[in-house]
C-alpha cells in the first residue's frame, strides 16, 4: 500500500516559493522525482482552486486538490513559516485520493459531479483533470 507522505521531496517542497496564489510550484515540486505530475488544473483566478494527479513508480495515483486566496490575509501559503509549511504539505497528503492506476483516477474524477460545492466536497477541483483524454 503506498504512503505518499513517505515519498514526500522535502529539500525539494520546502525551497518551493511561498506566496499568495503560488501553489502550482509547491505541487509541482511535492514529490520530486519520486513521481510523475500526469495531469494539474489551476483556475487561475485571484482566488481558487487547484488539483493535481501524481502517479508513483508502482503506478498508483494521488490526487490532491487545495484552494488559494490573493492575499497573505486569505492564503495560508503567503510567507508561512516551515514549521507551518511542513503541517500544510502533511494535510494535503493526508487528504489525498489513492487509486490503483490512472484509469481507476479518470473513472473517479469524470464522476465528480459539477455541481458539487468546494466546501462540502473538497475534492470538486479534481473533475477538471484529465479532461479531452480517453
Amino acid at each position: 500500500m503506498l504512503i505518499i507522505e513517505d515519498k514526500i521531496d522535502w529539500e525539494k517542497v520546502m525551497s518551493a516559493p511561498r506566496y499568495a496564489g503560488g501553489h502550482e510550484e509547491v505541487m509541482d515540486s511535492m514529490f520530486g522525482d519520486n513521481a510523475e505530475v500526469i495531469s494539474t488544473y489551476h483556475d487561475h483566478d485571484w482566488s481558487g482552486e487547484i488539483a493535481w494527479a501524481y502517479k508513483f513508480p508502482t503506478g498508483e495515483v494521488a490526487i490532491m486538490t487545495d484552494y488559494y486566496g490573493s492575499c497573505s490575509g486569505c492564503d495560508s501559503w503567503e510567507d508561512c513559516c516551515d514549521e507551518e509549511a511542513h503541517n500544510m504539505i502533511i494535510g494535503l497528503c493526508g487528504s489525498a485520493k489513492i487509486f490503483k492506476n490512472t484509469a481507476e483516477a479518470k473513472e473517479w474524477c469524470a464522476s465528480i459531479a459539477p455541481t458539487e460545492v468546494p466546501m462540502d466536497f473538497p475534492w470538486r477541483s479534481a473533475q477538471y483533470l484529465f479532461k479531452g483524454e480517453k
